[in-house]
């Protein structure tokens, strides 16, 4: 993996949690989820999923991570945010 696109991915969502704390992060790359958690030492994604993906496994993923927070169809609006080179 380039160190770069990794760099820019972190770079991102601690950027994301620093103006809006809270918001659920979403990594996607080519590459594995293993090659972006040994370099994070802020909090991990909530999710991750390895491209190539389909409509179905983002919306599946989408939905594990919105469940995950106990977030229902009926209560506030939900920021989620993907990051995808």
């Amino acid at each position: 993996m380039t160190h770069c696109s990794t760099k820019r991915h972190i770079a991102a969502m601690v950027e994301i949690h620093g103006i809006r704390p809270g918001t659920k992060v979403i990594l996607t790359s080519g590459f594995n989820e293993e090659a972006f958690s040994e370099r994070i030492s802020s909090d991990p994604p909530d999710g991750f999923i390895r491209k190539p993906y389909t409509m179905s496994v983002l919306q599946e993923e989408l939905l594990r991570v919105i469940q995950s927070q106990g977030i229902t169809n009926s209560g506030s609006p939900t920021n989620v945010t993907a990051i995808t080179n």
